[in-house]
Protein backbone atom coordinates (compact mmCIF):
# COMPACT_ATOMS: atom_id res chain seq x y z
CA UNK A 1 0.00 0.00 0.00
CA UNK A 2 2.80 2.31 0.39
CA UNK A 3 4.31 1.51 -2.64
CA UNK A 4 1.43 2.10 -4.40
CA UNK A 5 -0.96 4.78 -2.87
CA UNK A 6 -3.12 5.28 -5.89
CA UNK A 7 -4.55 2.00 -5.72
CA UNK A 8 -7.42 0.64 -2.91
CA UNK A 9 -6.91 -2.72 -1.48
CA UNK A 10 -9.39 -4.94 0.19
CA UNK A 11 -9.50 -8.27 2.34
CA UNK A 12 -12.82 -10.37 3.65
CA UNK A 13 -13.58 -12.27 6.39
CA UNK A 14 -13.16 -11.08 10.29
CA UNK A 15 -11.41 -14.12 11.47
CA UNK A 16 -8.53 -13.21 9.41
CA UNK A 17 -8.70 -9.67 10.60
CA UNK A 18 -8.58 -11.72 14.41
CA UNK A 19 -5.46 -13.52 13.82
CA UNK A 20 -3.69 -10.84 12.30
CA UNK A 21 -4.54 -8.60 14.96
CA UNK A 22 -3.73 -11.70 17.88
CA UNK A 23 -0.22 -12.66 15.78
CA UNK A 24 0.96 -9.43 13.98
CA UNK A 25 -0.46 -6.54 16.40
CA UNK A 26 2.07 -4.36 15.16
CA UNK A 27 1.19 -4.76 11.25
CA UNK A 28 -2.76 -4.93 12.38
CA UNK A 29 -2.11 -1.37 13.67
CA UNK A 30 -0.73 -0.32 10.18
CA UNK A 31 -4.08 -1.79 8.59
CA UNK A 32 -6.02 0.31 10.79
CA UNK A 33 -4.34 3.32 9.56
CA UNK A 34 -4.78 2.31 6.20
CA UNK A 35 -8.67 2.21 6.86
CA UNK A 36 -8.64 5.37 8.29
CA UNK A 37 -7.06 6.83 5.46
CA UNK A 38 -9.71 4.86 2.97
CA UNK A 39 -6.72 3.14 0.85
CA UNK A 40 -7.49 -0.31 2.89
CA UNK A 41 -11.23 -1.44 3.15
CA UNK A 42 -12.88 -4.56 4.72
CA UNK A 43 -15.51 -6.46 2.85
CA UNK A 44 -17.71 -8.96 2.94
CA UNK A 45 -19.63 -8.64 6.62
CA UNK A 46 -19.05 -12.05 7.75
CA UNK A 47 -16.87 -14.06 9.67
CA UNK A 48 -15.03 -16.04 6.68
CA UNK A 49 -16.31 -16.87 3.25
CA UNK A 50 -18.81 -19.58 4.12
CA UNK A 51 -21.20 -21.78 2.05
CA UNK A 52 -24.85 -20.50 2.01
CA UNK A 53 -26.65 -24.38 1.04
CA UNK A 54 -25.73 -26.88 4.29
CA UNK A 55 -26.16 -23.81 6.77
CA UNK A 56 -29.60 -23.20 8.84
CA UNK A 57 -30.58 -19.76 9.10
CA UNK A 58 -29.68 -19.27 12.03
CA UNK A 59 -26.00 -19.82 11.17
CA UNK A 60 -25.53 -17.50 8.31
CA UNK A 61 -27.30 -14.99 10.58
CA UNK A 62 -24.73 -15.59 13.45
CA UNK A 63 -21.86 -15.60 10.04
CA UNK A 64 -23.09 -11.94 9.66
CA UNK A 65 -23.79 -11.05 13.34
CA UNK A 66 -20.16 -11.84 14.16
CA UNK A 67 -18.54 -10.59 11.15
CA UNK A 68 -20.16 -7.24 10.86
CA UNK A 69 -19.78 -6.74 15.06
CA UNK A 70 -16.61 -6.89 14.75
CA UNK A 71 -15.24 -4.62 11.76
CA UNK A 72 -17.87 -1.94 13.15
CA UNK A 73 -15.87 -2.22 16.54
CA UNK A 74 -12.70 -2.25 15.04
CA UNK A 75 -13.18 0.20 11.80
CA UNK A 76 -15.56 2.29 13.01
CA UNK A 77 -18.24 0.94 10.37
CA UNK A 78 -19.83 -2.51 8.91
CA UNK A 79 -19.03 -3.79 5.25
CA UNK A 80 -21.78 -2.60 2.89
CA UNK A 81 -20.33 -5.24 0.44
CA UNK A 82 -21.21 -9.08 0.99
CA UNK A 83 -18.03 -10.57 -0.74
CA UNK A 84 -18.65 -14.24 -1.47
CA UNK A 85 -16.64 -15.23 -4.77
CA UNK A 86 -15.90 -18.60 -4.47
CA UNK A 87 -18.88 -20.85 -2.95
CA UNK A 88 -20.87 -23.31 -5.08
CA UNK A 89 -24.29 -22.10 -4.26
CA UNK A 90 -27.14 -19.65 -2.89
CA UNK A 91 -29.28 -19.25 -0.54
CA UNK A 92 -32.29 -17.57 -2.03
CA UNK A 93 -32.97 -14.95 0.96
CA UNK A 94 -29.22 -14.42 0.97
CA UNK A 95 -30.37 -10.25 -0.28
CA UNK A 96 -32.82 -10.49 3.11
CA UNK A 97 -30.23 -11.79 5.64
CA UNK A 98 -27.29 -8.54 3.67
CA UNK A 99 -30.10 -6.31 3.88
CA UNK A 100 -31.01 -6.92 7.84
CA UNK A 101 -26.60 -7.09 8.34
CA UNK A 102 -26.86 -3.60 6.32
CA UNK A 103 -25.14 -4.60 3.16
CA UNK A 104 -26.43 -3.74 -0.06
CA UNK A 105 -24.22 -4.84 -2.21
CA UNK A 106 -23.02 -8.62 -3.40
CA UNK A 107 -20.22 -10.07 -5.03
CA UNK A 108 -19.25 -13.42 -6.87
CA UNK A 109 -17.90 -15.26 -9.51
CA UNK A 110 -18.52 -19.36 -9.06
CA UNK A 111 -21.66 -18.91 -11.17
CA UNK A 112 -19.19 -18.46 -14.24
CA UNK A 113 -17.66 -21.58 -13.82
CA UNK A 114 -20.85 -23.24 -15.41
CA UNK A 115 -19.89 -24.70 -19.07
CA UNK A 116 -23.30 -26.03 -19.82
CA UNK A 117 -25.98 -23.41 -18.48
CA UNK A 118 -24.39 -19.85 -18.82
CA UNK A 119 -25.93 -17.32 -16.36
CA UNK A 120 -27.06 -14.50 -17.80
CA UNK A 121 -26.63 -11.78 -16.17
CA UNK A 122 -23.60 -9.77 -15.07
CA UNK A 123 -25.10 -6.46 -13.14
CA UNK A 124 -28.64 -6.94 -11.63
CA UNK A 125 -30.71 -6.54 -8.75
CA UNK A 126 -31.00 -9.63 -7.08
CA UNK A 127 -34.57 -10.12 -5.12
CA UNK A 128 -35.46 -12.65 -2.43
CA UNK A 129 -38.48 -14.17 -1.38
CA UNK A 130 -39.49 -11.48 0.37
CA UNK A 131 -39.06 -8.92 -1.91
CA UNK A 132 -35.41 -7.51 -0.29
CA UNK A 133 -33.11 -7.12 -2.98
CA UNK A 134 -29.40 -6.15 -3.24
CA UNK A 135 -26.84 -5.00 -6.38
CA UNK A 136 -25.41 -7.64 -7.35
CA UNK A 137 -22.09 -8.08 -9.67
CA UNK A 138 -21.55 -11.29 -11.16
CA UNK A 139 -17.43 -11.62 -12.54
CA UNK A 140 -18.36 -12.69 -16.04
CA UNK A 141 -14.73 -14.29 -16.11
CA UNK A 142 -12.97 -16.74 -13.56
CA UNK A 143 -10.41 -15.42 -11.14
CA UNK A 144 -7.62 -17.39 -12.46
CA UNK A 145 -5.18 -14.71 -14.31
CA UNK A 146 -3.83 -16.60 -16.54
CA UNK A 147 -7.50 -16.86 -18.18
CA UNK A 148 -7.98 -12.74 -18.37
CA UNK A 149 -6.76 -9.94 -20.02
CA UNK A 150 -5.43 -7.94 -17.11
CA UNK A 151 -3.47 -4.43 -18.14
CA UNK A 152 -0.67 -5.57 -20.38
CA UNK A 153 -0.16 -9.33 -19.34
CA UNK A 154 -1.25 -11.63 -22.33
CA UNK A 155 -3.58 -14.24 -22.48
CA UNK A 156 -3.62 -18.23 -21.91
CA UNK A 157 -2.98 -18.94 -25.36
CA UNK A 158 0.25 -17.04 -25.92
CA UNK A 159 2.08 -18.71 -22.73
CA UNK A 160 4.93 -20.56 -23.14
CA UNK A 161 5.40 -24.01 -21.15
CA UNK A 162 8.99 -24.80 -21.01
CA UNK A 163 10.24 -28.31 -19.17
CA UNK A 164 11.80 -27.94 -15.37
CA UNK A 165 14.38 -30.64 -16.54
CA UNK A 166 16.63 -27.23 -18.17
CA UNK A 167 16.20 -25.02 -15.10
CA UNK A 168 19.06 -26.33 -11.83
CA UNK A 169 17.71 -27.79 -9.36
CA UNK A 170 18.32 -28.96 -5.80
CA UNK A 171 16.63 -31.37 -4.15
CA UNK A 172 13.96 -31.72 -6.48
CA UNK A 173 13.08 -28.44 -5.41
CA UNK A 174 13.01 -25.84 -8.14
CA UNK A 175 14.02 -22.01 -7.62
CA UNK A 176 12.34 -20.24 -10.25
CA UNK A 177 13.40 -16.25 -10.31
CA UNK A 178 14.09 -16.38 -6.76
CA UNK A 179 9.81 -16.23 -6.47
CA UNK A 180 8.65 -19.54 -6.53
CA UNK A 181 8.87 -22.94 -5.18
CA UNK A 182 7.46 -25.71 -7.18
CA UNK A 183 8.08 -29.41 -7.42
CA UNK A 184 7.26 -32.23 -10.37
CA UNK A 185 7.51 -31.47 -14.30
CA UNK A 186 6.35 -28.31 -15.95
CA UNK A 187 5.74 -24.33 -15.62
CA UNK A 188 4.45 -21.60 -17.45
CA UNK A 189 6.20 -18.43 -18.12
CA UNK A 190 3.67 -15.19 -18.22
CA UNK A 191 5.00 -12.03 -20.08
CA UNK A 192 4.09 -9.03 -20.64
CA UNK A 193 3.59 -7.13 -23.82
CA UNK A 194 7.21 -7.11 -24.11
CA UNK A 195 8.03 -10.35 -24.07
CA UNK A 196 9.29 -9.66 -21.01
CA UNK A 197 8.93 -12.36 -18.12
CA UNK A 198 6.75 -11.33 -15.28
CA UNK A 199 6.48 -14.51 -12.99
CA UNK A 200 6.32 -18.20 -13.33
CA UNK A 201 2.75 -19.43 -12.90
CA UNK A 202 2.41 -23.05 -12.05
CA UNK A 203 0.92 -25.51 -15.07
CA UNK A 204 -2.16 -27.69 -14.93
CA UNK A 205 0.11 -30.89 -13.81
CA UNK A 206 1.90 -29.62 -11.34
CA UNK A 207 0.93 -30.74 -7.90
CA UNK A 208 2.20 -30.19 -4.42
CA UNK A 209 2.83 -26.66 -2.66
CA UNK A 210 3.97 -23.46 -3.52
CA UNK A 211 6.26 -21.00 -1.60
CA UNK A 212 6.27 -17.65 -2.15
CA UNK A 213 9.57 -15.58 -1.32
CA UNK A 214 8.01 -11.76 -0.18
Amino acid sequence: MDRYPEHRFTASQAAQYKWLQEYYPALYERVKVKVKEGKFQPIGGSWVEHDTNMPSGESLVRQFLYGQRFFESHFGKRCTTFWLPDTFGYSAQLPQLCRLAGMSRFFTQKLSWNNINKFPHTTFNWVALDGSQVLCHVSIKSWRTDFQHLGSLRSQPLFETHPIDNIEYDSGMINLLGLVKVSKSYCSRLTNSDGVTNRWLLQKNITLSVTLKI
